[in-house]
């Protein structure tokens, strides 16, 4: 499915038809249909006292379809929060304090840390990481 241009966020480059590659949701079952990085719905900020049209923020975006219509719960992210995220996610699977300042994760529930770690096993994650790994590999 092709990246919606139509919305409040508007696409700078996309993935189209994400469903199809959407780990174990890939194929029939996955309602995010495609990702951006673009300009966010928010931050139409006023600028001398006149409202903005249009955001100059940049985010991420994962735009879900659900019934035919667009869900309010596709879900855009500045892309600062996307990194802290895999930043997060990579620091678990490491099993590695992160070194970012007043960033500290904290551990909730601890009897599902093992579970946790378990799923960042998937190859399917795995895969993913390899890739990140390629691309950071300056």
């Amino acid at each position: 499915m092709k990246t919606p241009t139509h919305l409040a966020h508007k696409p700078i480059i996309t993935v189209d038809n994400y469903n199809l590659i959407d780990g174990n949701h890939a194929g029939f079952d996955s309602d995010a249909k495609a990702l951006s990085l673009g300009f966010a719905s928010y931050d139409k900020q006023e600028s001398n006292g006149v409202d903005k049209k249009e955001s100059n923020v940049v985010a991420v975006k994962i735009f879900r379809k659900v019934n035919n219509k667009w869900s309010r719960q596709s879900e855009e992210l500045p892309i600062h929060r996307n990194l802290d995220l895999t930043i997060l996610i990579l620091s678990i699977i490491k099993n590695e304090k992160i070194t970012i300042k007043g960033f500290e994760k904290n551990e909730v529930n601890l009897t599902k840390i093992d579970y946790l770690k378990n799923e960042l096993n998937d190859p399917i994650i795995l895969e993913r990481i390899e890739e990140i790994k390629r691309l950071t590999n300056l």
